[in-house]
């Protein structure tokens, strides 16, 4: 509307603002539906791509409101009900700290339209201690992503160990240098980290 410009509404959109009884609503989730909603146009996208979505809206800590039918998912898509299932991605979703996300980078810019973006990454901090970090690449070719001690205000020379959240399998700690291990996340695919670390 006229008004969605007005500071009001803008400070409303900020990630930094959410907290316990005010959080996060990134809309419904259009996951697992492979084109079988009845909607005009609306031909499905790919597990890999519902996985990102997935892995985005729980690491934004927004309400988690299903659009596809559990009947269909037990019948025809276990993979994607998998996903749904994920007890580490939604336990990323509901930690009981309640802190708010993070917008850590965006590219090309920061101040990208929608429709620019190409790469994003988001943190959370988690009551243990642990972050939980989705790398998103909403761009048409496969991106090297990564993400730094810094970009996350951890100390350098961290000795962190990393887990991958959508696999559920530990990573190589990271030990020393400046960040994760680089990485290549696949067009319109995410890498969910659970990364909890200690000072050197």
């Amino acid at each position: 509307t006229k008004h969605n410009n007005h500071p009001t509404y803008r400070w409303m959109s900020k990630l930094e603002y959410s907290h316990r009884g005010f959080w996060q609503d990134a809309d419904m989730l259009q996951v697992c539906n492979y084109g079988e909603n009845p909607r005009k146009g609306d031909s499905g996208m790919t597990t890999g791509e519902y996985t990102a979505i997935f892995a985005t809206w729980a690491t934004l800590a927004s309400q988690l409101v299903l659009s596809a039918n559990p009947a269909s998912l037990m019948q025809r898509h276990k993979d994607c009900l998998a996903v749904l299932t994920n007890a580490e991605i939604v336990a990323v979703n509901q930690d009981a700290l309640g802190a708010a996300p993070q917008l850590l980078f965006q590219k090309p810019s920061a101040t990208s339209t929608t429709a620019e973006i190409t790469t994003q990454g988001f943190a959370r901090r988690m009551q243990d201690g642990a972050v939980a970090v989705v790398l998103l690449n909403r761009g048409t070719a496969d991106a090297t992503m990564a993400v730094t001690w810094s970009e996350l205000g951890l100390p350098a020379g961290s000795k962190c160990a990393v887990r991958d959240v959508i696999a559920k399998v530990d990573l190589k700690p990271a030990v020393g240098g400046g960040g994760t291990t680089p990485t290549t996340v696949s067009s319109h695919h995410a890498q969910m980290l659970r990364i909890k670390c200690t000072a050197d």
